[in-house]
């Protein structure tokens, strides 16, 4: 899925990290095992707080350069406070994101992602989320970057307090992004990204679920520590394949096992072969981003048969390799087959099995089929991708052909829910799929 970065915003709060740590208000409870045993109600959890940096990053923007609008946001960063619920609390999984409820300023509620692989957390402009509708931007700073590079913008307003059952932010000063495709279905109106959890210690049992962010570190009894690099606000993990170690961007946004440049593929994989099977080409928009569809390319898709993350073996990982593809990923169809312990403070991942993970061979029709899709701003679906010498290839069926029905249902683009509906259903008719696409003037229709 789309990768969201603020580089300039990530550089000069790194460097602040060295200069003064963050001062603590209030009382902070030592945590324990009891944190995993023991799951207390969210709504009668008392929160923890910590304050945000305040004179490092005054300090640091006047060494960077004199920029007014810098100056700004750094003001409104330092109003804001990050406030833990350390409590274990349950998360919903919606096409392979994490999806957490979040409530607005003006009792609004509404689902937001989990996106450790973007740098900020950010809201969705014309999502259904009708608070920010409203706002105007106060300041303009930055562009975010996608992971094709593509870069845009960044517009922020004064929010207020968003919180989750997990997390709380007061003062929330965040930028607002127009909407993307890649979240449509969740009904998401913004995600939460890594600053979020920045010297706290985020708990993702995938077991059962649950989330929960803490002020101090719990227990690490039954945890192995893994080899990780962080770089903020970004952890980077080392996937270790045959004889070479690949270290990987942790992105809970994409719903993808591994999304590889392919020069780092050509540097690390391909001496190891004979760990990769089931190569497929794709021809077509192969990535959907937070700037739109990436350029029209040729993208491999594979399996990484046996890797390690740490001592722990991870077979039958999908592997998607691209030339559009700047930054490299290990995303959700790894994270969900363990437990996850990321220490946001110490800078270190700690991970166990997930002893409820069952590795599935589940189809779904973009590899059955040979196709992908894209809705087009709600109003019409077009082929964006084709596999090459698939069922979808040999019917004829075309990129940027209109897709009008399928098996005789027709597509309704304004509710994108029921259109992966209505295609992931194709996944369990071997044959016969009979689909209506509209191509310039004509209609046509492939049967496969």
């Amino acid at each position: 899925m789309r990768l969201i970065q603020i580089h300039l915003m990530a550089t000069f709060l790194k460097h602040t990290k060295s200069v003064a740590s963050r001062p603590i208000s209030g009382s902070a409870e030592k945590t324990n095992n009891s944190y995993f045993l023991t799951k207390q109600t969210c709504a009668q959890t008392q929160y923890k707080s910590t304050n945000m940096k305040k004179l490092s990053l005054l300090l640091f923007s006047l060494f960077l350069f004199n920029s007014c609008s810098l100056i700004k946001l750094i003001k409104h960063k330092n109003k804001e406070d990050l406030i833990a619920s350390n409590t274990l609390c349950p998360f919903d999984i919606k096409n392979d994101k994490i999806i957490l409820n979040t409530i607005f300023p003006n009792s609004e509620q509404h689902n937001m992602a989990l996106d450790l692989g973007a740098g900020t957390t950010i809201l969705l402009k014309n999502s259904g989320l009708h608070y920010i509708d409203s706002l105007q931007p106060e300041l303009s700073y930055g562009k975010i970057s996608s992971a094709d590079n593509q870069k845009q913008k960044i517009q922020f307003s004064s929010i207020g307090s968003v919180e989750t059952d997990a997390l709380k932010i007061n003062n929330a000063f965040l930028p607002l992004f127009p909407d993307f495709q890649g979240l449509a279905c969740s009904k998401v109106v913004g995600v939460w990204g890594a600053d979020a959890f920045d010297e706290k210690i985020l708990l993702l049992r995938m077991q059962d679920s649950t989330i929960a962010v803490f002020d101090t570190l719990p227990s690490l009894k039954d945890w192995t520590m893994v080899e990780s690099k962080y770089k903020y606000p970004h952890f980077y993990v080392i996937l270790k394949v045959g004889t070479q170690k690949v270290r990987l961007l942790f992105d809970t946004g994409s719903s993808s096992g591994i999304v590889m440049s392919e020069d780092l593929y050509n540097e690390k994989i391909e001496s190891q072969a004979q760990f990769i099977k089931d190569y497929q080409k794709w021809y077509g928009h192969a990535f959907n981003t937070a700037s739109g569809l990436t350029a029209a390319d040729t993208t491999i898709t594979a399996i990484l048969t046996h890797s390690f993350w740490g001592d722990f073996p991870v077979d039958s990982i999908p592997i998607t390799i691209s030339n559009k593809i700047k930054r490299s990923v290990m995303g959700m169809d790894v994270f969900k087959r363990f437990n996850i312990l990321l220490d946001y403070s110490g800078n270190k991942i700690y991970i166990q099995n997930n002893p409820n993970f069952i590795l599935t061979n589940e189809k779904m029709y973009v590899s059955q089929m040979g196709f992908n899709y894209r809705n087009m701003d709600g109003n019409k679906v077009i082929v964006i991708v084709i596999k090459s010498n698939s069922f979808a290839e040999k019917a004829g069926l075309k990129i940027n052909d209109e897709i009008i029905s399928i098996n005789g249902i027709s597509l309704d683009a304004s509710d994108p829910c029921k259109v992966d509906e209505i295609f992931n259903q194709m996944a369990s008719k071997e044959n016969g799929n009979r689909i209506n696409v509209k191509r310039g003037n004509e209609t046509l229709t492939f049967i496969f």
